[in-house]
């Protein structure tokens, strides 16, 4: 699987655009076992599971980009990480800001979650899905009401 987004989402042309760059291929709406498989994934994920996608992904983009990816797949279930914190996590300190880039290209959403990333503050960043699907899902993986999310509000529209 190459991609799986929002289509709706503010950022879902520059996924798209990255898609084309790096393979040359026009995205055609069909099924396969992969296909099947994420779309298992997400309704279990739905259900309540906190197992990780054990489908392939190919991540496509600069390494550095590969590296932040990567690692917003370990971040656990129910949990989230700063973008200075997944910056240090990816050898970049001080490069919080280019890590919020990378996590807003991030061509997975939900599977590769980056919904779990807060600014420094514990503010809700943007997400690609819109700001209220990523309060519905870290409300989801606490087991709580949106209104009782432990974060605050951020109107920015930054990527994340």
């Amino acid at each position: 699987m190459v991609v799986a987004d929002w289509i709706d989402g503010w950022h879902h042309s520059t996924i798209m655009n990255r898609l084309q760059k790096y393979t040359k291929a026009s995205v055609v709406k069909s099924t396969s076992k992969v296909i099947e498989a994420a779309s298992d994934w997400l309704d279990a994920y739905f259900e309540g599971s906190k197992e990780p996608p054990d489908f392939d992904l190919l991540f496509l983009g600069t390494d550095f980009q590969k590296r932040v990816w990567q690692l917003l797949l370990e971040i656990p279930y129910g949990e989230t990480i700063t973008y200075g914190e997944l910056a240090q996590e990816a050898g970049t300190p001080k490069a919080a800001r280019a890590v919020g880039v990378a996590v807003g290209d991030n061509p997975f959403s939900i599977i590769v979650p980056c919904h779990r990333v807060i600014g420094k503050d514990k503010s809700l960043t943007g997400y690609g899905g819109g700001f209220d699907v990523k309060k519905y899902l870290l409300a989801h993986e606490l087991s709580t009401d949106i209104e009782n999310l432990p974060f605050s509000d951020c109107s920015r529209r930054t990527v994340g």
